[in-house]
């Protein structure tokens, strides 16, 4: 027979009544970071912008005819130029062959 060898570690023995093990309490929750907010921050930022601020914005930008539409200068009957009547006839016609 052979005979058997200890091992060298020895378990502690128990105790009859051991303390309970601790319990793992919930992990807490992490409040969002700066980044996080700051990201959602700008998302609504984006969006009130679009919906509220782009339709004026366009307003503006967008090419809109002149209020008082400058007169073209050879239709206006009254002019600067001390023309004949002649010479006013021989423009017009030379302006309406171009």
């Amino acid at each position: 027979m052979a005979k058997r060898v200890q091992s060298t570690s020895v378990r502690p023995r128990r105790t009859a009544k051991a303390a309970p093990a601790p319990r793992r309490s919930r992990p807490k929750r992490r409040r969002p970071t700066i980044l996080l907010v700051m990201a959602l921050t700008a998302l609504i930022a984006g969006f009130l912008f679009r919906r509220m601020m782009l339709p004026q914005a366009v307003h503006y930008l967008a090419y809109r005819p002149p209020d008082h539409p400058i007169a073209s200068p050879a239709s206006e009957s009254t002019s600067n130029e001390n023309l004949t009547e002649s010479d006013r006839q021989a423009l017009e016609a030379v302006a309406r062959k171009k």
